[in-house]
């Protein structure tokens, strides 16, 4: 017989390159916010994928994401989850931060405030582009090791 277990957090939690820095936030409160009132947007009828609004991260119709702020109140039919389990936040900063996340993939918010889901290398992400040198990616716990190992091997490698 097996039991499960939250995966740990990442070994560590900080890195610094010569332009990049990566910060593990595991403390970050991230919420699953989900509506079953199809087939009209129970959040906002002018939402746009790829767009934050009120600190909501857009994942599709009747479905947003909030992290590291309150849940907001939330009307009858709308169910607001902790996902702080799921998810391993981390930020990546520096003049070098596009480069870096562009060798794992060509796709990336369109401009600053949004957020998109994404496919990096094999492994999907939620990323928000919140400055020109600030990236917040959230990634399923179980493969944010990995994620930060090539992260760091990119880093080095391409001497950011």
């Amino acid at each position: 017989m097996s039991s499960l277990a939250v995966s740990p957090s990442l070994i560590s939690s900080s890195f610094r390159g010569l332009a990049v820095t990566l910060v593990a936030a595991d403390h970050q409160q991230v919420t699953h916010i989900k509506a079953h009132r199809l087939p009209t947007d129970s959040f906002s009828p002018d939402a746009q994928p790829g767009l934050e609004q009120d600190g909501l991260i857009w994942l599709g119709p009747n479905e947003r994401i909030a992290v590291g702020i309150e849940p907001p109140q939330v009307p009858e039919g709308v169910f607001a989850t902790d996902a702080s389990h799921q998810y391993t936040v981390v930020d990546i900063k520096g003049r070098n931060m596009l480069q870096l996340i562009q060798t794992g993939t060509g796709a990336f918010p369109g401009k600053i405030g949004g957020a998109t889901r994404l496919l990096f290398t094999d492994i999907s992400l939620i990323v928000r582009y919140l400055d020109t040198d600030h990236a917040q990616c959230l990634v399923d716990r179980s493969v944010a090791q990995w994620f930060w190992d090539y992260l760091v091997d990119r880093i080095e490698a391409l001497g950011l």
